[in-house]
């Protein structure tokens, strides 16, 4: 994502194309790439790249699929019924502390946290919520992985400010040796 906010598209679609290879919900990016390009570049030039990424997507897909195909397993499992059975136990109070402690960190200000990171969040979290009740299994987490990178810096703005390390906007600096 860090590709998109500094308009490094070739860098974008290297880590892209890896990604498709990596995690089918790398097609996220898309979203992304959607909200963030969509007031820096005409919209002709937007939809060819979101036609491309779809495309790349669909070939790299199909590529997976036609190697792996004599494998066991099936390309989608539905897991609802197994995860409405998993939810009715309660949490631990250690998860729960550090799912709400995590929320506050990362909610908190929204509003004033960069547009590029509140744009990320809500369209890689969202999608992987909902795709986590049907498709993930009830406490695995590991199919947030792509929300991660986001999340830490919404929470971290968020803590550096409380532990008294504000963060300001600005350029880098490049430090010659």
């Amino acid at each position: 994502m860090g590709c998109l906010q500094r308009e490094r598209l070739g860098a974008f679609y290297l880590v892209f194309v890896l990604g498709c290879f990596n995690k089918e919900t790398m097609i996220l990016a898309t979203l992304v790439f959607a909200l963030v390009q969509k007031e820096r570049m005409p919209r002709s030039s937007l939809w060819r790249h979101l036609l491309v990424q779809v495309a790349v997507f669909a070939a790299v897909e199909w590529g997976l699929r036609h190697a792996f195909a004599h494998n066991p397993g099936g390309g989608v499992e539905w897991h609802l019924a197994k995860n409405l059975r998993l939810m009715r136990v309660p949490p631990t109070p250690e998860s729960l502390t550090l799912l709400v402690a995590g929320a506050v960190l990362t909610l908190s200000r929204f509003g004033r946290k960069p547009a590029f990171l509140r744009r990320s969040a809500v369209s890689i979290a969202v999608p992987l919520l909902v795709s986590y009740l049907f498709l993930g299994i009830y406490g695995e987490i590991r199919v947030f992985c792509e929300a991660y990178p986001i999340l830490f810096l919404l929470a971290f703005q968020n803590a550096s400010e409380a532990l008294g390390f504000p963060l300001r906007e600005g350029r880098a600096v490049s430090v010659s040796g």
